[in-house]
């Protein structure tokens, strides 16, 4: 996805090989969980990011990350933000552990 604007309520969620280029996400929070080789670059301010597994994110600003290390390898992922406003280690007890 290249110059997108997209709007989603907990999406772009387990997706392998994801790339976007140039976009916006709006109103989208949780995004990205258990997305692998992923090369993103947003434009501006994500809500959260859950649990990416692999690949690169680069955004201006993001609300909330969530990197489990339980769940997921917080080294696979390289997140470029300059603004994240709140960073967990922990995310909710409903999902199965990494292998």
């Amino acid at each position: 996805m290249i110059n997108c604007k997209i709007e989603s309520n907990q999406g772009l969620n387990y997706i392998d090989h994801l790339e976007i280029k140039n976009s916006s996400l709006i109103h989208t929070d949780l995004a990205f969980e258990y997305v692998s080789d992923m090369d993103v670059q947003l434009n501006c301010k994500i809500d959260s990011i859950k649990n990416p597994i692999s690949g690169k994110i680069e955004v201006p600003e993001v609300d909330t990350l969530i990197m489990d290390s339980s769940k997921i390898d917080p080294e696979k992922t390289e997140i470029i933000c300059p603004k994240v406003h709140e960073k967990l280690m922990h995310s909710d007890n409903n999902q199965k552990p990494k292998d």
